[in-house]
């Protein structure tokens, strides 16, 4: 009897059906909101993409103009030369000393012309030799003569071109005692066939 009643209960059993998966009320707008912030987080994120390749592009022609330019200096010149100027760290010039002017206010006008000027061309490695003249009014500070000739002695082992040299000249005398007003003048001997004279000037504002 009992054996019937299990074989009635096993022939009787039906298949389980899956209930449809029912979602709390309001799901559905719950579901719409997940993917609404879902989209906004997706744009989001393409435009922080956008930006970051925008930004990297434009560094990155920044760093090739970089390059580029220091392509340029390196590249040899139509000679075929191996120019070197001396760094303006790696010069180590005699620093110019000063003395206070007793008569500030009072304009006078203070002349040096330096006869003996040597430095070294970078294209030839030979020694370019000038006159520097120099005239300045002083502020406050006077310019130390024994300072100013060894400052220009030391150029003698420097590799510069007279463009350069002049304009050196000009900022560390600046530098050095503040005047009112300088202009410099480098006059070259001649050199294959041509003399050249650099000029160059400061008035303080």
């Amino acid at each position: 009897m009992a054996n019937e009643e299990h074989e009635s209960e096993i022939f009787n059993r039906q298949p389980a059906i899956e209930e449809p998966t029912r979602y709390p009320r309001g799901g559905t707008d719950l579901m719409a909101a997940q993917f609404c912030k879902l989209g906004a987080s997706f744009e989001s994120l393409r435009t922080t993409c956008f930006w970051l390749l925008l930004r990297l592009i434009v560094s990155s022609n920044i760093i090739i103009r970089m390059i580029k330019s220091d392509l340029e200096l390196l590249l040899p010149n139509q000679q075929g030369l191996d120019i070197r100027e001396t760094l303006r760290e790696e010069m180590g010039l005699f620093p110019l000393d000063t003395f206070p002017y007793e008569f500030p206010g009072r304009e006078i006008k203070i002349d040096f012309e330096i006869t003996e000027f040597t430095a070294i061309c970078p294209f030839s490695d030979f020694p370019d030799f000038a006159t520097i003249r120099l005239e300045y009014v002083p502020n406050e500070r006077c310019i130390e003569l024994k300072s100013l000739k060894l400052y220009i002695n030391s150029f003698r082992n420097i590799k510069i071109f007279h463009e350069h040299v002049i304009n050196v000249i000009l900022e560390d005398f600046v530098k050095a005692c503040d005047p009112l007003n300088v202009e410099i003048e480098g006059d070259f001997h001649v050199r294959g066939n041509i003399k050249t004279v650099v000029r160059a000037s400061y008035r303080k504002q």
